[in-house]
């Protein structure tokens, strides 16, 4: 499509939006106001919020501003209803999700005959949907009259990575590659590392990825299965946190089929019932890559400790220690056995009590921690977790 005819489609969406204004009447037009009446604080009979409100038109309903101006089709249940304009009971209509006493509502005869009432009409939000689209094609084909090197140019130039830079001239979302860009954790990977390049390409958020990150060296199938969008990261973080977070074999049992419940009871762990994620519809097969271009670059975290307990030498004990440590433990051999022994698991489980996350805190000085619930302390040690394990990484040989 052309210049000329994005502008043309955008002036015609425009006009469209500007009618669609006016195309509805809200549910104080349909209702009307008693002659008598004016705005008190009272409970509105829709959707039970306490506030402003007025009496309907036949003095049988109060309605407040939380209900006022919406369109009827706002409201999402339908049913029988009591109508708040022609007080017929047992109607046909809408009314708030929120169940209310008297099951308030509009039946739908009195909707569909309000003035510049029309519930199959397009609304403005529709318009509004479409109009960003037409825009953004806009800018996209303005853009692509330079090559994606030339619009890199300038970001690498101000000193972005090339990779980076080039995928928010692809169009990849700026504020993504740039939250990723101004972390830490990914720095311990390769710029074609393929969680890496799922950001840069947009198939994850930096948020998502980062989520990945901290339990990729543990549970390797678990972060593949994510990135290959075969289960949601919400989905991994609710059966990590539900009590498989210690126990990676029983992770690859769910993935491979099995239903978490049951396999908690044949291994005997301790997990929360009610926070287990559904079981899998199908199970997830495990695949070597799920981006084009991006490669597996998941250390053995067994290789890792290893490396910590026999290669590592005095003066990168002392950088863990000086760097990631400062104003907490001490360099001390107790301390470094300490985080050997907890190497690779995120360094606390959420199942474990507050007072046990309190210490680890404590151990790697989180700050504000004392003011901090359970959550919060589990979220900065395992960030501070996640520092220590990239520069372990970056030491490897």
């Amino acid at each position: 499509m052309s210049d000329e005819k994005y502008e043309y489609a955008e002036k015609i969406l425009v006009k469209l939006r500007d009618m669609a204004k006016k195309s509805s009447a809200t549910i104080g037009e349909i209702i009307g106001e008693h002659q008598n009446n004016s705005s008190q604080n009272q409970r509105c009979n829709f959707c039970n919020s306490q506030g402003m409100a007025t009496i309907s038109a036949n003095g049988q309903a109060w309605f407040g501003n939380c209900c006022r101006n919406k369109l009827p089709n706002q409201w999402s249940q339908t049913g029988t209803v009591r109508c708040a304009k022609c007080n017929i009971n047992n109607s046909q209509g809408r009314r708030h999700a929120t169940v209310n006493n008297g099951n308030w509502g509009i039946c739908n005869p009195c909707i569909s005959n309000a003035p510049n009432s029309n519930t199959n009409s397009i609304q403005k939000d529709e318009i509004d949907k479409e109009l960003k689209t037409v825009r953004s094609a806009k800018a996209k084909l303005k853009k692509s009259k330079l090559t994606t090197a030339e619009m890199a140019k300038p970001y690498i130039d101000a000193g972005l990575d090339e990779q980076f830079a080039l995928a928010i001239a692809r169009g990849t979302d700026d504020a993504e590659i740039l939250d990723l860009w101004e972390s830490e954790w990914w720095k311990q990977y390769p710029a074609d590392d393929i969680i890496i390049v799922s950001v840069l390409t947009g198939e994850l958020t930096e948020d998502d990825a980062r989520t990945i990150n901290e339990f990729r060296g543990e549970h390797p199938e678990l972060a593949m299965a994510c990135i290959q969008k075969s289960v949601s990261v919400g989905w991994a973080t609710m059966l990590l946190d539900s009590g498989f977070e210690e126990h990676s074999d029983a992770v690859r049992n769910v993935l491979a089929g099995a239903d978490p419940v049951v396999i908690a009871r044949i291994r005997k762990m301790k997990v929360d019932k009610d926070a287990i994620p559904p079981l899998l519809s199908l199970p997830i097969l495990a695949k070597k890559t799920g981006v084009k271009g991006g490669k597996e670059n998941i250390k053995s975290q067994y290789s890792e400790v290893e490396f910590m307990e026999t290669e590592m030498s005095e003066k990168q004990w002392a950088k863990i220690f000086s760097t990631y440590l400062k104003g907490g433990a001490q360099d001390t051999s107790a301390n470094r056995h300490k985080l050997q022994a907890i190497y690779g698991r995120n360094w606390v489980a959420s199942t474990d009590s507050k007072k046990s996350i309190e210490l680890w805190a404590r151990f790697f000085n989180i700050k504000n921690r004392s003011s901090m619930n359970k959550k919060s302390l589990v979220k900065e040690t395992r960030a501070k977790a996640g520092e220590i394990r990239a520069f372990v990484r970056t030491q490897l040989p």
